[in-house]
């Protein structure tokens, strides 16, 4: 197994555990999951702007047996891939950010 793929198979775990804690994938997130929404959100743009293909992060669902966690795990790949790959380290992590933020917009304030 070559690096990359050992590094993603531990990046993609790290995602998945965190949507563990988000029980339903709906329009406004409760405070007490937002951050692990925005981990995970956070987790999947970075792997995109590092190059993991789409197939990749997508077999990755199999490992999830929650409906809702996996509708939200491809909800923030598919969305993460429709963002253009960027070749700068500073507009990786501006696209990160940005990503992130974007998620953590869906938190509510309870």
């Amino acid at each position: 197994m070559q690096w990359f793929e050992v590094g993603m198979k531990k990046a993609v775990f790290v995602i998945l555990t965190s949507l563990i804690s988000i029980s339903h994938a709906e329009t406004v997130v409760p405070k007490s999951s937002c951050s692990h929404l925005v981990n995970a959100a956070e987790g999947v743009m970075k792997l995109r702007q590092n190059g993991t293909q789409y197939d990749q992060l997508k077999q990755q669902v199999s490992h999830i047996d929650d409906s809702k966690q996996k509708d939200l795990f491809i909800k923030l790949v598919d969305d993460a891939f429709a963002t253009p790959l960027v070749n700068e380290e500073q507009q990786k992590k501006v696209s990160i950010q940005n990503f992130a933020s974007k998620y953590k917009g869906m938190c509510s304030e309870n």
